[in-house]
């Protein structure tokens, strides 16, 4: 029965109308107790998601988050992805975000070269990952240079500030922390904290 659901889910239901169906009940729940329509909308839209998902039993889906081809998406367990932002991972790419990972307001996460994503991580508002770029020489066009896919790994507990950004083929180890505003373009060790741009480290955290 459940395979049904989500077949149907998958296929036949337009994103808009489970949008609609998250709203409306939003709407209810405000009549009844006011201020409670956001937690109302994130479980709703997160069980009619979940159903996509193949692994996925609990989720919180904030308003004008995109997840564009599911098929590449893997969300674990009682992921939340707040609004306005955006999963993409291309035609060839895939992203996957482990269990208990939080991704803030009007982040991206272009997943062309592959994304994985942790356990228990938290990725604060303005955060962008890339896991694409072009190979350009002097007086190339665009148009005229190579997409060169490079897949970005970030472990469990690891916490990313405000408007960072991290480039394609980093490495964030295991709890590490990654300040507001850093842009990372080298890989991060385990409880290691960078700031910056570029980002360079300060301290471990098994020091600090």
């Amino acid at each position: 029965m459940r395979n049904s659901w989500r077949f149907i889910l998958s296929n036949l239901v337009p994103d808009f109308l489970c949008e609609l169906i998250a709203r409306l009940l939003g709407y209810f729940a405000r009549l009844v107790r006011p201020g409670a329509e956001s937690t109302v909308e994130y479980k709703v839209r997160g069980i009619l998601w979940a159903l996509r998902f193949s692994k996925s039993r609990k989720l919180k889906i904030g308003r004008y988050v995109l997840l564009e081809n599911n098929i590449r998406i893997w969300l674990g367990n009682n992921v939340a992805i707040m609004s306005g932002t955006q999963i993409v991972p291309g035609t060839l790419g895939r992203i996957t975000i482990g269990d208990n990972s939080h991704i803030s307001r009007n982040s991206t996460v272009a997943g062309g070269g592959d994304v994985s994503i942790g356990c228990d991580t938290k990725i604060s508002s303005g955060v962008t990952i890339y896991s694409v770029t072009y190979e350009r020489h002097q007086n190339q066009l665009l148009k005229d240079s190579k997409a060169i896919h490079q897949s970005v790994s970030i472990g469990d507990g690891v916490h990313i500030g405000a408007n960072a950004t991290i480039l394609p083929g980093v490495i964030i180890e295991d709890n590490a922390t990654i300040g507001a505003g850093a842009v990372v373009t080298k890989n991060v060790a385990e409880n290691q904290i960078v700031v910056g741009s570029p980002a360079r480290p300060i301290a471990n955290k098994v020091n600090a």
